[in-house]
């Protein structure tokens, strides 16, 4: 949008918007805009350049849609926000010129096994801002949900995470955070995964998929056919944030989890008698089905080996390391279904 008082400046932003393939749905030549989610981003970014060139303000107030075809008003209406929600999410617009620009990246972080070694580790987006900072993970999934592209965003993150996973040569399990919220199509939500998987000859059963369960549980079996579309395509299964035993014996016996991952906040008590024989029945349950049990939040060698003695096989925490960013070869965009790499 803009506003000017000038009217020969804005018959100049006018026609200069008129040219770039921008229309006006107001009676009024004052005000513009763009949709701002995607796929239009590129005609929000063009708007708000044209707007500055001439020397008027940007102001965010509402939604258009393309130019052509001229919708109808009911059409129109249909797009519009209202004044709120348009300028919370144009302070996050920098989220949807970040992943054009190919600026998400993946840090990772350990996943260590009861000998000290490393069993795999976990994927967590980052954004490399223009000038060079690191945008975390809090700030980039609030972005995503205000734009509504967490699918888009999701589907990046596990390509990336593949690529630096492996260009980084490392060894052992991969677990990667998969959004529920899109259960209804496993195999499109997971079509960029399973690409990336055979372009760099990863086997399917080292990536692990992490799926939080919330309540109600009752809502549980909507998420069993996509499990077993998962599991179907090789994917390994960890449940993360169940917080009770008697849930944990529900989503055993419908999902039938690979790994069990205890929520920080248990992880963290583990000294205290409650959350000890918490932890201790999750884990006897656990390993009972199969499962191994991932302790997340250990930051202290105390909580570490009481985690041990209660029955947790892996460990995750600032203990171990914070998530960083990986150094990759130099060759790793070069790598397809290179051999070398297949049957890790």
């Amino acid at each position: 949008m803009f506003q000017c008082a000038d009217t020969a400046v804005a018959n100049r932003v006018k026609a200069d918007f008129e040219a770039n393939g921008f229309s006006n749905i107001y009676d009024t030549p004052l005000i513009y805009g763009a949709h701002i989610g995607h796929p239009w981003v590129d005609r929000f970014t063009g708007i708000t350049e044209i707007i500055k060139k001439h020397g008027a303000a940007p102001v965010i107030k509402a939604a258009v849609i393309p130019a052509e075809p001229k919708p109808l008003k009911e059409e129109v209406d249909l797009t519009l926000r209202s004044y709120i929600e348009i300028e919370q999410a144009s302070k996050h617009v920098w989220l949807m010129q970040a992943l054009i620009e190919n600026r998400l990246i993946c840090y990772m972080q350990q996943v260590m096994d009861k000998r000290g070694k490393i069993s795999g580790y976990e994927a967590f987006a980052r954004i490399v801002d223009q000038d060079g900072s690191i945008r975390d993970g809090g700030s980039i999934i609030l972005a995503s949900r205000m734009l509504n592209v967490e699918f888009q965003l999701d589907r990046m993150l596990h390509k990336e995470a593949v690529r630096t996973f492996i260009g980084s040569d490392s060894q052992g399990y991969l677990f990667i955070n998969f959004m529920t919220g899109f259960i209804h199509r496993p195999e499109r939500y997971l079509e960029g995964l399973l690409q990336a998987v055979e372009r760099f000859g990863l086997m399917p059963r080292h990536i692990v998929l992490d799926i939080s369960i919330q309540p109600p549980l009752a809502a549980l079996k909507q998420l069993t056919p996509t499990v077993n579309y998962c599991r179907s395509r090789g994917f390994s299964i960890a449940v993360d944030d169940v917080m009770t035993p008697e849930d944990l014996k529900i989503v055993l016996a419908e999902l039938k989890p690979d790994f069990v991952k205890l929520d920080g906040r248990i992880s963290r008590g583990a000294m205290e008698t409650r959350c000890a024989n918490l932890i201790a029945e999750m884990a006897r349950l656990s390993h009972e089905s199969g499962a191994m049990v991932v302790a997340e939040g250990v930051e202290a060698e105390e909580q570490h080996q009481k985690l041990t003695e209660l029955g947790v096989d892996l460990f995750q925490g600032y203990l171990f390391g914070a998530p960083q960013q990986m150094k990759l070869s130099e060759n790793v965009n070069k790598i397809v279904g290179n051999q070398s790499v297949a049957k890790r």
